[in-house]
């Protein structure tokens, strides 16, 4: 009773065209641009104040010392085309704070972490209990309803795992989980993943980054965006097989919901239990 999804309206649909019901509720976004509004109300100040607090914040982690600072920055085709999607996703927080809905279409009671919960929860047991996985899990497509339910849309991307690669992506995400370093690097191999130089601590950044964590532990000081290009430049991936491409883009964009919340998520383990 905490999550809905629109069903198909069979007699509507069409091998090309998918019509379903229309689901009660507000964007994650716009349930927080009007949270925002209430927290500037509350504090006595004003959305652009807030706004600069966030983004203050922000840069302090940013500018924390790491040890790949000195990297040179490279492009990386797809993997850096992630990464500025996570980025814009790791931003929506601070453009929440705009023009909002009213209090009257905010949903009540509205619990935000318990939400973010529910919300990765049920993508680790598509994937693990049942094989399917929506792909496109961002801010965008996460209702909450006005009794506080979550509504999720937009199934147009979906991803299929097989039961072999199922496997071998639950010991991963196990590994993962337990902060087994090296039983991720091992892990990541056995999915096919390959680097040029086959360098083991970037391998276990490349795993971490891309399926499950990215707080300031793991960012190092840079961005999002920025550690993937830094670690592009040290030992790029070479190969990485398509069954589990679009599975690391749902727990990017899962991060992303997260980031939207403040809040730093793992999305291993979350996953772990399933």
């Amino acid at each position: 009773n905490t999550l809905r999804v629109p069903k198909p309206i069979m007699p509507l649909c069409t091998r090309t065209m998918l019509v379903m019901e229309r689901l009660p509720g507000v964007k994650l976004v716009d349930a927080l641009r009007a949270m925002g509004g209430k927290e500037a109300t509350r504090r006595n100040t004003t959305l652009e104040v807030l706004r600069s607090e966030q983004e203050d914040k922000r840069e302090a982690l940013r500018m924390m010392p790491t040890p790949l600072a000195a990297l040179s920055i490279a492009s990386s085709g797809a993997v850096v085309s992630l990464a500025r999607a996570a980025t814009r996703l790791g931003n929506a927080f601070l453009q929440c704070f705009g023009a909002g809905v009213s209090d009257e279409e905010l949903p009540l009671p509205f619990d935000p972490l318990k939400m973010l919960e529910t919300v990765v929860s049920v993508h680790g047991e598509q994937l693990f209990e049942h094989g399917w996985i929506n792909c496109d899990p961002h801010p965008g497509n996460v209702l909450v309803a006005p009794d506080g339910t979550v509504g999720l849309i937009d199934f147009g991307q979906v991803k299929y795992l097989s039961i072999p690669n199922r496997v071998l992506y639950a010991k991963f995400i196990l590994a993962l989980a337990a902060r087994d370093d090296t039983a991720i690097v091992d892990a990541y191999r056995k999915m096919g993943v390959v680097t040029r130089d086959d360098n083991h601590d970037v391998l276990l950044a490349w795993a971490t980054i891309l399926n499950d964590r990215d707080d300031p532990s793991v960012l190092q000081g840079h961005s999002f965006q920025g550690l993937m290009e830094a670690l592009n430049k040290v030992d790029p991936i070479k190969n990485a097989p398509d069954a589990f491409v679009l599975i690391q883009r749902a727990t990017v964009l899962l991060r992303g919901c997260g980031h939207a919340l403040g809040h730093y998520i793992s999305v291993a383990e979350t996953w772990a239990p399933y």
